[in-house]
């Protein structure tokens, strides 16, 4: 062999060197591969190259069937994620458009409101502005005719005196300044009771199962009068202590007296 007539144990394929010539082997796995292949003549047919065209045949049928059903399994992936990119493209413009009439309807709703507080604040400036007037009109002619009696009580002549107080002019009638009240029942707090014309509030210490409405007050002593430009305080018979009062007022039509702790004419 190789090794007969060379000086070193050198493998001629992987150069590896051996101290001792090494002991020969048979692969087994190649023989036994090998020894399928003995026979086989290229060009020549037998029966055992037919049945490896058989098989080969076989094999490749199988492969494009299983080609043809990965294909077609990852077109239906392909397909899904379309679907989803297009759900989803979808939903985020349908949300878009339903957050663009949401803030439409906001603004729309906080310029109402805007008008509203404007109007209802020019009306009781208004209403405010005349009750001004009134009680300076009055008072001026309250001063003046107290000035005319402190002009007249410091004359002594009596004739004088007497000769004026015809003269004089009676007193102006006071301006009745009271209104009728009635009240809101879903604004009172839970401990007062409300009677049947709106008109008269009681307390009781025992609370009522009325709802929690956004427009109820809690826990002041407040209720809220549906007529009116005046804030009332009236008194509680039958309490005692600072706390025996409540105010009642109109209802200027915005905000929540919910967690009020003092009103607001």
């Amino acid at each position: 062999g190789y090794w007969d007539h060379s000086k070193k144990f050198q493998c001629p394929m992987c150069k590896k060197s051996y101290t001792r010539r090494p002991e020969l082997s048979i692969n087994r796995v190649l023989a036994e591969i090998s020894s399928q292949f003995q026979g086989l003549d290229v060009g020549v047919t037998t029966p055992n190259t037919k049945a490896g065209a058989s098989h080969l045949g076989k094999w490749r049928l199988e492969l494009k069937h299983l080609i043809k059903e990965r294909a077609k399994k990852l077109e239906e992936i392909n397909q899904s994620i379309r679907v989803i990119k297009s759900s989803a493209q979808r939903e985020l413009e349908d949300s878009w458009q339903v957050y663009a009439e949401l803030q439409s309807l906001v603004e729309q709703s906080q310029a109402e409101l805007v008008e509203l507080i404007g109007t209802r604040q020019r009306e009781a400036e208004r209403h405010a502005q005349e009750l001004v007037r009134g009680l300076e009109d009055e008072l001026s002619q309250l001063r003046k005719r107290s000035g005319e009696l402190d002009a007249l009580a410091q004359n002594q002549d009596k004739v004088i005196f007497l000769k004026s107080l015809p003269t004089l002019a009676p007193l102006p009638e006071p301006i009745n300044w009271s209104g009728e009240v009635y009240l809101d029942p879903g604004t009172a707090q839970r401990n007062l009771v409300l009677s049947e014309d709106g008109r008269q509030v009681m307390y009781e210490e025992q609370k009522h199962n009325q709802s929690e409405g956004t427009r109820r007050f809690s826990p002041a002593l407040f209720v809220i009068a549906r007529e009116g430009h005046v804030l009332w305080t009236p008194l509680l018979g039958g309490r005692g202590g600072p706390q025996d009062c409540l105010d009642c007022g109109r209802d200027a039509g915005v905000g929540t007296p919910e967690g009020r702790d003092k009103a607001e004419p």
